[in-house]
This record gives structure tokens, C-alpha cells and sequence, in this order.
């Protein structure tokens, strides 16, 4: 009945020509899922997420009983909207949890454990942009763009209500961080809501870029050079405002790299190295280098100019390998000890620390 009551319903658009906000396209892949199966979208949730992730207060659809925890405003069970029964809507808006049991799903989420890193990825990313530059629609996902210390974070949200029940789930991959807020009420509405979170983005998102730049430069800034004196081969490493990590030196058989190959690119070029994912991240930390001149925002008058951080990553290899990929060794506590020169084949031992460079 649900099916035929969405197939008669009159189009806004013609497909892909604009994002819209719609709970039908999780209602109908919950039927799918149903169908596939052969079981209720309950059993499913339960079986497929619930139970792996130990989560005691969440349910798909009304819990079946009322206990001294349940949150019901003034208003009572019909009011407050708790009792209404959503049926195939269940899938799509019929969630009760609580803020424990989401903490659960975040780091479930980020650490990919009940799919696979390549699928995470996939899902945490951009299907559309939306008429706010600052703002775009991914996979479920309401995804908005924040600028911290020159550059961009993604949060990647979930925001939900029903009745006097508002709620937003939040996740910033780039740092490994999320919240949620729950809230019950039938005189604010949204606005609480809406207030904490950016009143917690705008507050903690300049301390975990702060953290973020202390950490890299324990783990990752130093000089690292050859066993080999004789071999003349080193690099160093520090962290600074910009992005990843940036290498000043790269000598290789005491050949300068950065003043030979790369300054192609300018004398003043700036090497940096971004989190590549190719390892095993406990033991190995890979990173490949995108490399550009310095370059400053343009005017908000002019809105188009080149992108060469993203554009040059592998330009210069060595037996197919980019001269720019290196791979971090670390211990306990994710200290590099050294890194490996990918392309070269060499390995060079951290030497000494370098502190990060605030002001650089």
C-alpha cells in the first residue's frame, strides 16, 4: 500500500535535476531490505547493528515498554509524539536512542567496524551541493563546511524530529571526533539544538586543531637520515598552520630534491605530505606528498584559480612509484622511529625532534 500511495504521488522535479530532503527513499529501501531477507526491518536493525554494537537503548520503532529513563514532556505519550506509529516510516524516522548508544554508532562509524574502510569512505563523502556554498547533501548525510585555522572541516550530520523530540548527530572525520544532542521540548523546539551545536563546533573545533598539530609534531616532526653517513641521504620534517605535515629537506645520495626535481614548481615550493590510508595504521603510517607554490585566496570577486594542491601528487616517480610517498614506522603511542623512502627502497631513522612551528 505504501509503495502505490509513493508511486501516485505527484513529482516537485524531474530526477536529478535538484536535491530534496525525502524520508520515502529510506522507507522504501527498508521494504527492500524486508523483502530481501524475509524479515521485519526490527529483526534486521537488530540483528545487523544493535546487538554487534552493544547498543541497550536503541530501537527501530517505539520501544515496547515505558521505563523511569524514558524521556515524555508534559503532554503525555500522544502528544509528545513517543506513541505515534510510523510503520514503513520506521526506517527512515522511527529511531529511539540515546546519546550513549549514538556515541557507540560514532566510533563504530569512524573505526569501520561493521563495514569495510572502502565503504566508509564512499559514504562519507559529497553527492550533491545545496544553494549554500557552505553546505551540500551526501548519502543521508546533511554535510556543512566549516573554515578553522585557514582551512576547511566537513561535519557530517544527521538531524532529526518529531513531535517535540529534536535531535542532531554529528561526525568530523578529520579529526575523529562526533557528538549528539537529544532534546524534548514543546516550547523550543529545534533551537536548542541548533544553538549547542554550533555553540560545540565553535568552541571545540579550534582546540582539536590544536591537539591534531601538537600530535602531528610528536609523532611525525624531525630529521630523519640514513644508518649510512656515507649514503647522504635525509629528510626533515615539521609541522606548521597549514595542512599535513611539510618537508623542508630532501636529500637523497646528496642530491637536493626540493632545489632540483621539485623546484619545477617554484623555488619557494612548499612539500607536504596528507594521510594516505595505504597502511595499517597501528604500525605503519603512509602519507603521499602534494607539492605547489605558495599561494594566497583570492578576492571573493573572483571565484575561479588553480588548484594545484590537488592536482599534482604524482608527477616525479621511480620505478612507478611517486617520489613523494613515505610511510611512517611507529610504537607505542604512534611515535614515528623512521620513515620509508617508498620509491627509493630506503629507510631513515628519526635522529632528532622538531618542534612545531606555530608561527611559521
Amino acid at each position: 500500500m505504501y509503495i502505490k500511495e509513493v508511486a501516485n504521488l505527484a513529482s516537485s522535479f524531474v530526477p536529478t535535476y535538484t536535491p530534496s530532503y525525502s524520508n520515502a527513499n529510506f522507507a522504501l529501501l527498508g521494504l527492500a531490505l524486508e523483502n530481501m531477507l524475509g524479515a521485519t526491518i526490527e529483526d534486521i536493525f537488530d540483528k545487523s547493528i544493535a546487538k554487534p554494537l552493544g547498543l541497550r537503548s536503541t530501537t527501530m520503532g517505539n520501544p515496547l515498554q515505558i521505563t523511569n529513563d524514558s524521556v515524555i514532556p508534559g503532554g503525555g505519550l500522544v502528544r509528545s509524539g513517543w506513541w505515534d506509529a510510523l510503520g514503513p516510516l520506521n526506517s527512515g524516522a522511527g529511531g529511539f536512542s540515546t546519546t550513549n548508544d549514538l556515541a557507540a554508532v560514532g566510533r563504530s562509524i569512524l573505526n569501520s567496524t561493521l563495514i569495510s574502510q572502502a565503504t566508509t569512505r564512499r559514504w562519507l563523502s559529497t553527492t550533491t551541493f545545496v544553494d549554500q556554498t557552505e553546505q551540500a547533501a551526501g548519502r543521508g548525510w546533511e554535510i556543512f563546511r566549516v573554515r578553522t585555522n585557514g582551512h576547511s572541516a566537513d561535519l557530517y550530520t544527521k538531524s532529526g524530529n518529531w513531535g517535540v523530540y529534536n535531535s542532531v548527530f554529528v561526525l568530523l572525520p578529520a579529526y575523529d571526533f562526533g557528538f549528539s544532542i537529544l532534546s524534548a521540548s514543546g516550547s523550543a523546539r529545534a533551537a536548542v539544538v541548533d544553538a549547542l551545536t554550533n555553540d560545540i563546533i565553535n568552541t571545540l573545533l579550534p582546540a582539536l586543531e590544536a591537539v591534531t598539530k601538537r600530535q602531528a609534531s610528536a609523532n611525525y616532526a624531525g630529521r630523519f637520515s640514513s644508518p649510512d653517513e656515507k649514503a647522504n641521504t635525509s629528510i626533515t620534517v615539521i609541522t606548521d598552520v597549514s595542512l599535513g605535515l611539510r618537508v623542508t629537506e630532501y636529500i637523497v645520495s646528496g642530491v637536493d630534491l626540493l632545489a632540483s626535481v621539485f623546484s619545477l614548481f617554484g623555488s619557494d615550493v612548499e612539500f607536504r605530505l596528507i594521510p594516505n590510508q595505504l597502511y595499517d595504521s597501528r604500525t605503519r603510517v603512509g602519507f603521499s606528498a602534494v607539492y605547489q607554490g605558495p599561494s594566497e585566496i583570492p578576492p571573493k570577486e573572483e571565484f575561479y584559480w588553480s588548484c594545484p594542491s590537488w592536482l599534482d601528487v604524482d608527477d616525479y616517480t621511480y620505478a612507478n612509484v611517486p617520489l613523494g610517498l613515505m610511510a611512517f614506522d611507529v610504537g607505542i603511542g604512534g611515535k614515528a622511529a623512521s620513515v620509508r623512502l617508498v620509491a627509493l627502497r630506503e629507510t631513515l631513522l628519526r635522529k632528532s625532534d622538531v618542534e612545531y612551528a606555530s608561527n611559521a
